[in-house]
């Protein structure tokens, strides 16, 4: 019998999958919109949904970057799923120091 439970949840954890970049919205998001996407997105990942205290405390943590009057960007929306993903695995503090040493290695289409 557990076997059979446990291979049900892989077959359903197998279905999921993460939006590649392109995939993300071109377009600026409020909070509650932020929210709504990353919970979406993150739906059978993770048991915790996120929150909008959850993102005004990565943000102010120096986790995401600040929203350009109230509305968060692209990155934004790629910084909150990474975030919710690694919190179960490291500290805080941890993912912040791994997110700046990628974007300082990283090139992006701008630079």
């Amino acid at each position: 019998m557990e076997n059979t439970n446990l291979e049900s949840q892989l077959r359903q954890l197998s279905k999921n999958r993460l939006p590649l970049w392109h995939e993300f919205p071109d377009f600026e998001l409020y909070m509650d919109q932020l929210v709504s996407l990353g919970n979406r997105y993150l739906k059978n990942l993770q048991g915790t949904e996120i929150t909008a205290s959850m993102v005004n405390s990565y943000v102010k943590k120096g986790l995401m970057h600040r929203p350009n009057k109230k509305k968060y960007d692209t990155a934004n929306v790629a910084e909150l799923v990474v975030i919710s993903l690694l919190k179960a695995i490291y500290s805080l503090e941890t993912i912040k120091k791994g997110l700046q040493s990628v974007a300082k290695n990283t090139k992006t289409d701008e630079s």
